[in-house]
């Protein structure tokens, strides 16, 4: 069973008591904030000066038109927080397709260092095979122009040049 809270209250300068569930700090607050619309009725209408129920009345219609402008702006207030939590849901779904093309992007950018590593392993290799041509082939080839007169060092400047030739050396008889 609820524990009832007893408060005493008063509204348009009559005393009550009150009796509820709810704390007897929130039962003042509801009492006071009815003693104030009945103090503004009051105080901008001379025919409830007259009259004390139509007082009554005409602060239930302020107290109810309070209470339908918070039940409408509470209603506006969680669509509002509905469209921000789609918002939220679409949001992270882009996120998470961003973090996979992120993801994606980083496995191309793995495969494609790979090859280019291949690449360059291969160009080394071939680098070397020139370099081997060079350092050992080429030197014969040179003996071999030098011995048959072909090649001659200039010089002047040191550097080996093909001898103009009018007639090969050596001629097969026709």
């Amino acid at each position: 069973m609820a524990v009832n809270n007893k408060v005493k209250i008063t509204i348009d300068g009559k005393s009550f008591t009150l009796m509820g569930p709810e704390t007897e700090e929130h039962m003042m607050q509801v009492a006071g904030y009815i003693d104030q619309k009945m103090t503004e009725i009051r105080k901008n209408s001379k025919a409830v000066a007259i009259d004390s129920s139509l007082a009554y009345i005409l602060t239930s219609i302020n107290v109810a038109n309070d209470y339908f402008k918070e039940v409408k702006q509470h209603l506006e207030q969680e669509e509002s927080m509905e469209e921000l939590r789609l918002q939220v849901m679409s949001e992270k779904a882009k996120t998470a397709e961003l973090q996979e093309q992120i993801e994606q992007l980083e496995r191309d950018k793995r495969r494609l260092e790979r090859k280019l590593q291949e690449y360059q392993a291969e160009e080394e290799a071939v680098l070397d095979i020139k370099r081997d041509f060079v350092r050992h082939t080429l030197p014969s080839f040179l003996l071999l122009g030098i011995f048959f007169g072909f090649l001659f060092r200039c010089a002047a400047c040191g550097r080996i040049a093909a001898a103009p030739m009018k007639e090969f050396p050596y001629q097969r008889e026709r």
